[in-house]
C-alpha cells in the first residue's frame, strides 16, 4: 500500500496517529490550520480522547530570512482523521479518508497484532513486569479477539453478545457512563461501516409516531451484525478491556 500520509506509531500505548498539520496540508486545505482545527473540533472531538496536543519547532520564511518557530500541532487518532477527511466533501477527502480506512485494516490483520502482541510481551519480560504466563495470557486473548474479528462468517454472533460487550466497555474505559459508550460505538460503526444507527432510530420514530425510541441494536440488519461485534471488540480491545470470558462463554455455548 502506498503512504499517502506518515502515519506514526507510539509504542506507549499501542495506537497509530497522523499529524494534524500534516493532513491539513495534503487535503490542500487554504484556511490557516489553528482556525481550521478549532472549527473542526467543534464536531464534537475531545482532547486526550480523539487527539493530543503536539508541540513541534519548525523553520518558517520570514523575509529573506529562515525562523524558528514553536508550533502546535496535534497528534489524531486514525478514527478522527477518517471523520476530518469525510467532513471536506471533497475528491481529495474521499481518498485519504479510504486511505486509512486500509490502514486500519492493515493494522488489524492477524500477522500486524500478533507481530505487535509479541513485541508487547518482549518489552514486558525485558523489563522485567509481570510474569511470562501472564504475557503468555495477554497474547491468547489479543490472538483469540483477532480470529473473531477477521473470521468471514461469525454464525453464533447476536445482538445479545454485543450488548453484553458495549456494557463491559462502558465499565473498563468509560467509567461506568453507559451513554458514553453506546456513543463510541455507533461513531465507531459510522466510519467503519457507515452504519448510522442514529439516522435508522430518527427515521423509525418519525415513521411510526412513537415518542419511545427502539433498542439501538434492534436497527441492525442481521446481515450487519457481524460488523456491529467486530466494532465493539475493537473498541474494547483500543480500551484494553478484557472480553475474552464473553467471547469464550458464548462460542462454546452455541
Amino acid at each position: 500500500m502506498n503512504e499517502l500520509i506518515k502515519i506514526n506509531y507510539d509504542e506507549t500505548n499501542d495506537k497509530a496517529s497522523v499529524s494534524g498539520r500534516e493532513l491539513h496540508e495534503a487535503l490542500g486545505i487554504e484556511t490557516p490550520y489553528h482556525k481550521w482545527f478549532t472549527r473542526m473540533c467543534e464536531y464534537g472531538f475531545a482532547e486526550g480522547e480523539d487527539f493530543n496536543s503536539d508541540k513541534n519547532v519548525r523553520v518558517q520564511k520570514e523575509g529573506n530570512r529562515d525562523v524558528a518557530r514553536e508550533v502546535i500541532d496535534h497528534q489524531l487518532t486514525i478514527p478522527m482523521a477518517k471523520e476530518l477527511c469525510m467532513l471536506q466533501r471533497n475528491d481529495k477527502g474521499k481518498l485519504f479518508r479510504q486511505y486509512f480506512i486500509k490502514v486500519e485494516e492493515q493494522w488489524n490483520t492477524p500477522e500486524a497484532v500478533m507481530a505487535r502482541a509479541l513485541k508487547f510481551a518482549d518489552r514486558k519480560i525485558l523489563s522485567l513486569e509481570g510474569t511470562i504466563e501472564q504475557q503468555k495470557e495477554t497474547i491468547n486473548v489479543l490472538t483469540n479477539e483477532n480470529k473473531l474479528l477477521s473470521s468471514e462468517t461469525l454464525e453464533w454472533a447476536d445482538r445479545k453478545l454485543i450488548n453484553a460487550i458495549v456494557r463491559r466497555y462502558a465499565g473498563g474505559a468509560c467509567d461506568g457512563d453507559f451513554k458514553l459508550a453506546w456513543t463510541r460505538f455507533k461513531k465507531e460503526l459510522l466510519y467503519k461501516h457507515e452504519i448510522n444507527l442514529n439516522s435508522r432510530i430518527t427515521k423509525h420514530l418519525n415513521e411510526t409516531g412513537k415518542k419511545t425510541p427502539p433498542k439501538t441494536l434492534d436497527m441492525l440488519s442481521d446481515i450487519e451484525v457481524p460488523d456491529a461485534l467486530r466494532t465493539a471488540v475493537s473498541l474494547c480491545r483500543e480500551g484494553n478491556v478484557n472480553i475474552s470470558d464473553l467471547l469464550n462463554k458464548t462460542n462454546t455455548d452455541v
